[in-house]
């Protein structure tokens, strides 16, 4: 009698070629932090000798973090303004352009921060002392580099909460709306119009291979979930994920954001610069600490 369920899977684990497989599978990805490291070490090498060029002192914004807000602030800002950009990390890895991969470039502390937790009481449960890793991006493009590229916006009701709580009318949703639109080069099912836009800097699309997402969708409208866009009215339905992703491959914020204006004459990245405070008075920040040697 053929083998189903477990024992299928079983021979399946126990067989020659599929060990063999399994070696090879791994030692693969096994190199992924070699390649890392090593990209790391060259970007290292290559920005030291160009930190002896002549050094500007005087801009007009200071950004710390290049990350995914610190991309697009960088691009908007330098539009008009002498800007410089402080990151701890180097240039984004080019595995990460792979989305494939995105499970595999965690924890490894020349891209990624490696924070974790606090002890948690109902959850990470099986963490050691109960703290789960909570991976942040450390390179130009930040935590863009690393999530699973995932476009989801917040709900109209936070932004409107953030209204009310900081007493500023500029944070409600029909308010923020305009700059989703402005970022946003919409590629998908649903009009453009009020809630989507073509043009912008970042790129948003539905893969073309949407796995089971289509048939839970046909599911759900049997129990009376339609189908709905899920960055515009926030109704209850179901819709296949939308990504950040550009001709198959990740395109995150330093994509989207830095790279198609890296070279303007009044924008200044420094690369291994990390911040370790920001200095302040009751007017405001007046000052930053930086430390190269902890990057």
């Amino acid at each position: 009698m053929a083998s189903t369920g477990v024992p299928l899977l079983f021979q399946t684990a126990v067989n020659p070629l599929s060990t063999t497989f399994s070696y090879v599978l791994f030692g693969v990805i096994g190199t992924f932090t070699s390649l890392i490291v090593t990209y790391h070490t060259l970007d290292v090498l290559q920005d030291q000798f160009s930190s002896f060029n002549d050094v500007e002192d005087t801009f007009d914004f200071v950004i710390v973090g290049a990350g995914s807000a610190g991309s697009v602030l960088a691009n908007r800002l330098s539009e008009d303004y002498k800007v410089l950009v402080l990151e701890a990390g180097g240039e984004p890895n080019p595995l990460h352009s792979i989305p494939v991969l995105s499970l595999f470039l965690l924890n490894i502390p020349h891209v990624d921060w490696q924070y974790f937790t606090t002890p948690q009481k109902k959850s990470c449960l099986a963490m050691n002392n109960r703290q789960c890793a909570w991976p942040r991006g450390k390179a130009l493009g930040g935590s863009s580099n690393l999530n699973f590229m995932i476009y989801i916006r917040g709900h109209p009701k936070d932004f409107d909460h953030w209204a009310n709580v900081t007493g500023d009318p500029k944070w409600e949703y029909e308010n923020v709306l305009p700059f989703f639109k402005k970022s946003e080069d919409y590629h998908g099912d649903w009009d453009v119009g009020r809630y989507h836009a073509h043009g912008g800097n970042l790129n948003v699309a539905q893969p073309s291979y949407v796995g089971m997402a289509e048939m839970f969708c046909e599911a759900g409208k049997e129990f009376g979930y339609p189908r709905t866009d899920l960055n515009a009215e926030f109704k209850e339905g179901c819709s296949p994920i939308y990504y950040t992703q550009k001709n198959g491959r990740r395109f995150g914020t330093y994509k989207a954001f830095i790279e198609p204006i890296r070279d303007r004459k009044n924008l200044y990245i420094y690369k291994f610069s990390h911040v370790t405070k920001i200095m302040n008075r009751s007017t405001g920040a007046f000052g930053i600490l930086e430390d190269s040697s902890q990057s």
